[in-house]
């Protein structure tokens, strides 16, 4: 069995193809042997008859012609023999030169007036014969069986010549189609080619390399179709990639150069106790911002994975909403902001208590650090649909909408300068959409910019994998 797609496809094609040929030049050969035969069949059937006539005609008389019958006896079937049930001769060929053809077995038993009876036969020196043979009763004469004959070499010499004939013809047919197959093949598989060529074009430097289909070529569209997505899939996690390794590396160096910078100094000279405090407090600074860094890029590479970690169990949203604003309670008021809490009762939900701490926590640090000082900042918890929506809303500068759509981008920062002041890596919202995700919920970004800007979480009330709450935002 051939190895490659083209030579299966081009030995499936030459065996239909020559099975088909082979049963073609069986039936041809054996349609031309049986009509033959029944050629010879119907003229010695004709002459038995003619023959049959003639003697009923004449009766005892055929005893004293001086001949034989009519000479067209003697030169179409070639033999004939005319005989009494005793086996006396009645009259016969002289082609026969006195050989005797064969009786027939049941000839005198089934009396006169039957059907032609047709066999092949050996007979001496005469070869293989084609015979028919009849019983009739003659005035006269009573009941005689007639005999015509003729040789079969002729045909069966006939029939010999077309079997190589045919043998060689399904050869070159074989042979032809085995061609016309290999050819079909090598069509069938260009553009399975073409797409082989366009993979190994491919390279981690270089993924933009794209199949292009010709009208012909239709029938791989869905494959063609699906090696562009996977290339475009791929182009995007690579350059995702890319940019989140820069975006790293650059996060990474600020912190530790800071560092270095700072314990240089400390080595320039003796310093007295207070100064070294403040130096150890400095890169004390540092290192819980690099272990953040740190511990966000983790959650973040465990996301990619499918790792979410989640341990859920049943928990009161409200509740951890109170205790998440009772932690940043003086770090609004320090920047001469307030918290406002909207909502009543309790919201039951099975969640991670941790991660949704989490997220609502980033959410609010967002809020302190950009528009603490602007105005109140509100946070809001209320059912939707099957799950429960919390809304942190601010009255800070806002998000243009040519940021809006990236804010949830991993180290995208609205305002890069500020955002490092403030200690931030622009990885905050990235890490709530994930949890909000791995949850089986949501969260979105509106804002007017100079208004105000507010952030929605959705979050199913039944457990992960099993909830009903709407697959898009409310509205959509």
């Amino acid at each position: 069995m051939p190895r490659t797609l083209r030579g299966r496809i081009a030995l499936l094609y030459a065996s239909v193809a020559g099975a088909t040929v082979l049963a073609v030049c069986g039936v041809v050969f054996a349609m031309v042997g049986r009509s033959l035969q029944q050629t010879i069949d119907a003229a010695l059937a004709a002459e038995v008859s003619e023959l049959a006539a003639f003697v009923q005609d004449y009766g005892e008389a055929v005893l004293h012609r001086s001949s034989s019958p009519p000479v067209r006896f003697r030169f179409a079937a070639g033999y004939f023999e005319v005989t009494r049930p005793s086996g006396e001769i009645v009259m016969a060929s002289e082609a026969l030169g006195g050989v005797r053809l064969p009786a027939t077995p049941t000839a005198a038993s089934e009396g006169p007036n039957q059907k032609t009876a047709l066999r092949t036969q050996q007979v001496g020196p005469l070869g293989r014969l084609r015979i028919a043979a009849r019983t009739v009763d003659a005035p006269g004469l009573g009941v005689v069986t007639i005999q015509t004959a003729m040789p079969m070499h002729q045909t069966e010499t006939t029939v010999r010549r077309l079997a190589p004939v045919l043998a060689l013809c399904a050869v070159l047919a074989c042979c032809g189609t085995t061609a016309a197959g290999w050819l079909v093949a090598a069509w069938v598989v260009a553009p399975v080619r073409h797409v082989a060529r366009t993979a190994r074009r491919v390279s981690g430097e270089d993924l933009g390399a794209r199949v292009v289909l010709g009208r012909s070529e239709e029938e791989i569209r869905e494959l063609v179709d699906t090696f562009n997505g996977m290339l475009d899939r791929l182009q995007a996690a690579l350059e995702q990639a890319r940019r989140f390794s820069a975006d790293a590396s650059h996060e990474l160096r600020t912190p530790l150069a800071v560092i270095r910078g700072e314990v240089e100094v400390a080595l320039e000279r003796d310093r007295s106790e207070s100064e070294y405090r403040a130096l150890l407090r400095s890169v004390l600074e540092e290192v819980e911002a690099l272990s953040r860094l740190v511990s966000d890029l983790l959650d973040l590479s465990r996301a990619d994975a499918g790792a979410t970690g989640l341990s859920c169990e049943l928990v009161d949203l409200a509740e951890i909403a109170e205790s998440t604003c009772d932690r940043f309670e003086t770090r609004f008021a320090e920047a001469g902001g307030s918290l406002i809490r909207r909502w009543s009762g309790s919201f039951p939900i099975v969640a991670d208590p941790v991660r949704v701490r989490q997220l609502l926590g980033n959410l609010l640090d967002n809020a302190a650090k950009y528009a603490a000082h602007a105005g109140p900042v509100s946070v809001e918890v209320d059912a939707a649909g099957q799950g429960i929506e919390c809304r942190v809303t601010d009255c800070g500068p806002g998000i243009t909408p040519d940021h809006l759509s990236r804010v949830f981008d991993r180290f995208y920062r609205v305002d890069k300068a500020r955002s490092r002041d403030l200690g931030g890596a622009g990885l905050g919202l990235s890490i709530c959409q994930w949890i909000a995700q791995a949850h089986g919920g949501w969260i979105r970004a509106e804002s007017e910019p100079g208004v105000r800007t507010c952030f929605a979480v959705w979050l199913p009330t039944e457990p992960p994998g099993q909830s009903r709450g709407p697959a898009e935002f409310p509205g959509r």
